[in-house]
């Protein structure tokens, strides 16, 4: 049953994880998509300004 508990546990948080970088992904998208040319461009040199905060 522990086994069990701890199974259930380490699941659990692996859902978490993935819902956080799903969440990201989105955000990092929706961000991309309401960009300009001229930012998008910038972007494409520097890299996409995100926090990952993940505090959501």
């Amino acid at each position: 049953m522990i086994e069990q508990r701890e199974e259930h546990t380490k699941l659990v948080e692996y859902v978490e994880e993935e819902r956080e970088v799903q969440r990201y992904r989105a955000r990092r998208q929706r961000m991309v998509d309401q960009a300009g040319a001229h930012t998008r461009l910038k972007w494409w040199w520097t890299g996409i300004p995100v926090d990952d905060d993940r505090g959501e």
